[in-house]
């Protein structure tokens, strides 16, 4: 009975902070959406880009020094209980990602406007989808003395590839202003 108090008490815990953070909307501060460097060629832009992002733990997968391009492998999101992860740009993203399974893919434009370096980064953020199993698999099975069918149930999950798709959450806008201002304070260091 304790520990079915102890998840309880969980639960509502995330449901105040995914119901305190999703009201802030109204007075929400414009988002950053593009950050422009003075003084530093693209290649180096495009290193300190790279070395933000490892230290959000995204992985590199492809990289373009030349195009300046880079785009990640997705990252799952951090839980609850990661308080060192930094891929949570708020409350309400920290409760998602701790009640469903989210992975975000960070893709990075680096371009140059009047001797500057402009970055643009975007976030896609998405959310595993497991469908049900049919129903006429839902735990038949024969008996083997009297040969009448027994009704069982399967608590396992069925990994079946074909049963699991990603939906598409859209852009994850706060992440991409914290990564812009994390690459921006990182190129005024040096």
């Amino acid at each position: 009975m304790d520990a079915v108090k102890f998840l309880f008490g969980i639960c509502c815990s995330l449901a105040i902070l995914a119901g305190c953070s999703a009201g802030q909307k109204a007075g929400e501060k414009e988002q950053v959406k593009e950050v422009c460097l003075s003084g530093i060629d693209k290649q180096r832009a495009v290193v300190i880009s790279e070395e933000v992002l490892r230290d959000f733990n995204f992985s590199i997968a492809k990289e373009d020094a030349n195009s300046g391009y880079i785009l990640t492998r997705p990252l799952p999101g951090s839980q609850f209980f990661e308080f060192w992860r930094k891929d949570n740009a708020d409350s309400y993203s920290a409760a998602q990602s701790s009640i469903q399974s989210i992975r975000r893919t960070a893709e990075l434009n680096l371009s140059e406007v009047n001797g500057q370096i402009c970055i643009n980064c975007a976030v896609r953020k998405q959310r595993l989808y497991l469908s049900a199993p049919p129903e006429e698999k839902a735990g038949l099975k024969y008996d083997r003395i009297t040969g009448q069918k027994i009704r069982t149930t399967n608590t396992g999950l069925d990994t079946n590839p074909k049963q699991m798709s990603w939906i598409d959450l859209g852009n994850d806008a706060k992440l991409a202003a914290v990564i812009l201002k994390k690459i921006e304070a990182a190129a005024l260091k040096r």
